[in-house]
């Protein structure tokens, strides 16, 4: 029996046989400089947002909101092929069956996340609990009927990382997905992208320490079989020093010292049998120092620019107890949106002002 085509949908797949020449790995740890929040997606009667869990109970950071995390920072860098087919074509561009082109330009991602898993550390605190309340943006005050809380990662704990690289036998896009590869290792060792859930109120900041990298040749077959003999892939040397920094056009980073006027504290959450309340506080360097979360940081800034459009407002704008009125002229003007986002309907928006936690100096009576 003969057939002109011995397999007929082939022509669906062709994006996943694709010839490569060698894969790079990068592994190391991610050391998080903030609190971090990577909710797992159901309640539990410990939090309403608990952190992901593994099937064992091991927290970590799923793959999929890592790969996300990265290539957003790459879509709003100003990268000369962020938004042009090979972009899509290096993180994956599918389609799917209906579109007319379906036989032309998709591809699965030739960068390959794994899941993060939380390395065990020396016995210290893991997880804590956070609070928050949903602000009356009107009123300027907490809305009476709106509390959450949500599990978080405390800073200075570490997660272990894996990014593999699929180097393809075309020169040209070789060179591409080998400077995107050198690129995000550049940022996650810089600290640039933030991960999980509220980064713009400065939650999620990590960075990479202890970066290896390793590689198996593809097209050298001695060199493959010596790698699957010894069970492990090739070290690869001099890599560091070609980290590539992807430049942010349009970003500004600000950093302030300032000190308080008059008292001033965060609380935390919960309550001790010493006092009913206690500030707000973060590891640094085996000492815990007094914080500022940049949630706080975020709301204050956010209600100032507020205050600041309703004294722009002309005459008739809205009226005096007109909440609706006064929520639709903030939206056509939409610069506080636009700076703070927002998470209502119709639409979301999201921030372009990151507010990071402010951390007290440390000092000789914090020894």
């Amino acid at each position: 029996m003969s057939c002109s085509n011995p397999n007929p949908v082939l022509r669906w797949r062709w994006p996943m046989a694709r010839e490569l020449v060698e894969k790079w790995r990068l592994e190391g740890d991610l050391v998080l400089d903030s609190d971090l929040s990577t909710w797992g997606g159901a309640d539990d009667w410990v939090s309403d947002q608990p952190v992901a869990r593994s099937g064992d109970g091991t927290v970590y950071i799923p793959a999929s909101s890592l790969a996300g995390a990265v290539r957003s920072y790459f879509e709003y860098s100003g990268a000369a092929f962020a938004h042009n087919s090979v972009h899509n074509r290096i993180w994956g561009n599918i389609r799917g069956r209906s579109s007319k082109s379906s036989q032309e330009g998709d591809y699965t991602s030739f960068l390959l996340f794994d899941d993060c898993l939380l390395k065990p550390g020396n016995g210290e605190t893991v997880l804590r609990l956070r609070d928050g309340v949903w602000i009356d943006r009107v009123e300027g005050r907490a809305s009476s009927n709106i509390k959450y809380d949500r599990e978080t990662v405390l800073s200075g704990n570490r997660f272990g990382f894996s990014l593999v690289a699929e180097i393809p036998a075309d020169p040209a896009f070789a060179d591409a997905v080998r400077d995107t590869f050198f690129m995000i290792a550049e940022a996650l060792k810089s600290g640039r992208i933030a991960l999980g859930a509220a980064s713009s109120r400065g939650m999620g900041q990590v960075h990479a320490e202890e970066l290896h990298w390793r590689k198996l040749p593809l097209n050298d077959t001695a060199a493959f079989l010596d790698a699957f003999e010894n069970g492990e892939w090739l070290l690869a040397s001099g890599l560091e020093g070609r980290l590539k920094r992807l430049s942010r056009p349009g970003r500004l980073e600000i950093k302030l010292n300032w000190r308080p006027l008059g008292s001033v504290m965060v609380k935390e959450s919960g309550e001790t049998l010493v006092f009913g309340a206690y500030p707000f506080s973060s590891p640094v360097s085996g000492r815990v120092v007094p914080t500022l979360p940049g949630s706080s940081v975020k709301g204050a800034l956010r209600a100032a620019a507020e205050r600041i459009m309703a004294t722009l407002a002309e005459e008739g704008e809205y009226g005096k107890d007109d909440r609706e009125g006064f929520r639709a002229y903030i939206a056509r003007h939409d610069l506080v949106v636009a700076l703070f986002g927002r998470d209502r309907e119709p639409e979301e928006a999201e921030a372009m002002m990151e507010k990071k936690a402010c951390l007290r100096e440390i000092g000789p009576e914090l020894s």
